[in-house]
């Protein structure tokens, strides 16, 4: 055929460069997402909607060999037949009779076929009824009133099936597909990438006003999206299975996923068509010299709270019941005020802040506030009053702030931006996102650290968040050492660009320390704590022994020290693992020789660790040496 030949059978055809633009076939497209070229003996046909071309040469009646203006050896029955096959995909009209198949073949490729009378194929589906997948199953379910998922491809209809699910596969989804899922709640899983994103959409588009819901999931919502070649729910079934989740628990966790889905409306889609995407992407800079980035004029970059400015991230971890939530409300008021609150504010800038919290009541919160400034004047109280923002107690309908649902992130950045902060923090991090295994390094990138980036970012504010010490580390001794001490998975401290950690000394005293900081750290610090008032006073600065200066006090020069000696002598005191580490590091520093097992300590230690800081008085406060 020829390309005005093709053409005749578009609809709202637009000469576009050297070729045309068009409405494509294969969906329910509103604008011209269909590009049409001539180049040499073939056509191309792009649908920027992600249509592929088996798809759009259906939709017009035609086959594939069409589109070579110039006679070439077409892909016949014999040459797909002699190539290795992967998966048939049946579909069947309402009593299970074969209609048709679609094909895939290694290396990756579709074809779809229907039986003939001499008990082969043709590759042909012309004339041939066309039916959504797994059709029985469909309307058994739709009678059963069971819930619906339609996803993109057979393959990962096959694997919702496995879990219990009625599925069926949405690609070259039909109007009058629609008719079998007629008042029905649906859930529409959408491959993470811009081109099933728009397919979604198209087909979401097609059904909305037919089904009684309609909610779209997307696995990955939180990586960075590409343009094709997306994770799809079946890559999520298996790292659910690698993570080791049996089949109830993957199920489980599908059920709270899509009770927690984004309600799909129609206001909120948007139509690409082909000439705007082609814009679109041509006006992208991708990267600069450093000649370029030189002339670029940048914000300047300062810190609210220590080592945080705005569009970054911090983790505060502590153990239950040791203050976290009431550093938080201390240094957010000496924010407003401008006030230093060392070692975390130095004061003199008044700042907009807010605090997001998803463990106290309105209640307690109010009444904490209030004594904290009770001793404050009315002109500070007034500051407080207009500069302090709280979100407590939120919920959408039925549900509680999450801040990881879209809908929820959306509403609640929205509110950050009309009250204009500066600075946010969340209390506590676990709390405030919907996250089923914190353990899970992928899912907490992915569903709390991710979203939280980008939280800092589109409220241009510095984030501090709350965090937990898990109890299992604390009696193990694991919170003594290491960057994150926070409970669950590494990924907390990996993508934060702070970290404080508060630790209990006493009833009524806490040490703030800084293990994770992109400049100068500062010394652990003690706070006395005044439960009247609800205030944490200065102390001073202190410091605690690591394991690396305990184990090298525990040898005497004058002799040396089997392994076992060692483990005898540091019972108690640590874990024979840090033992092993410790003494590794040791002995590459040239702090102990090890000989035949023995390990001894060097006269002239290399590692100093003990002039440089300041002595310890009775009251475990620093004091300077004389």
């Amino acid at each position: 055929m020829t390309s005005q030949q093709i053409i005749s059978l578009l609809k709202q055809v637009r000469k576009h460069g050297a070729g045309y633009t068009a409405l494509c076939p294969a969906h329910n497209d509103q604008k011209q997402s269909l590009s049409v070229k001539e180049t040499g003996s073939k056509i191309l046909l792009k649908c920027f909607a992600g249509c592929d071309t088996q798809a759009i040469v259906s939709a017009l009646g035609v086959e594939l060999k069409d589109l070579f203006t110039e006679p070439k050896p077409v892909k016949n029955a014999i040459n797909f037949q002699s190539k290795k096959i992967a998966a048939v995909y049946d579909y069947v009209d309402e009593a299970g009779e074969i209609l048709y198949q679609n094909v895939r073949f290694e290396p990756k490729n579709f074809r779809q076929r229907r039986p003939d009378c001499s008990g082969g194929y043709d590759y042909s589906l012309n004339g041939t009824r066309r039916v959504p997948y797994r059709l029985p199953e469909l309307i058994e379910a739709v009678s059963n009133e069971a819930d619906i998922y339609l996803c993109e491809g057979e393959k990962d209809a096959d694997n919702l099936r496995t879990l219990g699910f009625a599925a069926t596969s949405f690609k070259n989804w039909k109007s009058e597909f629609n008719q079998y899922l007629k008042d029905s709640h649906v859930c529409l899983i959408q491959d993470h990438d811009k081109s099933g994103i728009r397919q979604a959409n198209d087909v979401c588009k097609l059904l909305f006003g037919s089904v009684a819901s309609l909610k779209t999931l997307d696995f990955y919502a939180y990586e960075p999206l590409p343009e094709k070649h997306g994770k799809d729910f079946s890559d999520w079934l298996e790292s659910e299975k690698q993570n080791g989740l049996s089949l109830d628990d993957i199920t489980e966790r599908l059920c709270i996923l899509t009770d927690n889905a984004i309600v799909w409306q129609p206001d909120e889609q948007t139509n690409i068509d082909a000439e705007d995407f082609e814009e679109a992407a041509d006006s992208v800079k991708v990267g600069c010299t450093f000649g370029e980035l030189q002339k670029i004029e940048l914000p300047e970059r300062f810190e609210i709270v220590r080592g945080l400015g705005r569009g970054e991230n911090g983790l505060l971890n502590a153990v239950s019941n040791t203050g976290k939530s009431t550093m938080i409300r201390n240094t957010a008021i000496n924010l407003v005020l401008g006030k230093p609150f060392e070692p975390l504010t130095a004061g003199g800038k008044r700042y907009r802040v807010a605090i997001i919290d998803s463990e106290d009541t309105l209640t307690f919160l109010r009444s904490d506030l209030n004594k904290m400034q009770a001793d404050l004047g009315e002109a500070e109280k007034e500051l407080i009053a207009e500069n302090l923002f709280l979100v407590c107690e939120l919920s959408f309908g039925d549900e509680d702030l999450k801040l990881n649902k879209p809908e929820h992130f959306g509403r609640v950045v929205d509110a950050i931006n009309d009250f204009g902060a500066d600075f946010v923090f969340i209390d506590t991090v676990t709390s405030a996102f919907a996250i089923r295994n914190e353990n899970d390094n992928s899912e907490v990138i992915q569903h709390v650290m991710n979203p939280l980036k980008r939280f800092a970012r589109l409220t241009d504010t510095g984030v501090l968040v709350a965090h937990h010490i898990g109890k299992a580390k604390l009696e193990n001794g694991e919170t003594k050492e290491g960057v994150h001490r926070g409970r669950g998975a590494s990924g907390f401290g990996d993508k934060s660009r702070t970290i404080f950690n508060l630790d209990k000394d006493g009833d009524d005293r806490i040490v703030l320390s800084c293990p994770k900081l992109k400049g100068e750290k500062f010394a652990d610090t003690v706070f006395k704590y005044d439960k009247d008032r609800r205030l944490f006073e200065r102390q001073g600065e202190t410091r605690t022994n690591t394991y690396y200066e305990i184990l090298l006090d525990a040898f005497d020069e004058t002799q040396g020290y089997k392994r076992k000696d060692i483990d005898e002598i540091l019972e108690g005191e640590m874990s024979k693992a840090t033992i092993t580490r410790n003494l590794k590091t040791a002995v590459e520093r040239g702090d102990l020789t090890k000989v035949k097992g023995i390990y001894t300590k060097n006269a002239q230690m290399l590692t100093s660790y003990s002039d440089e800081y300041l002595s310890i008085n009775s009251n475990g406060l620093s004091e300077p040496e004389s």
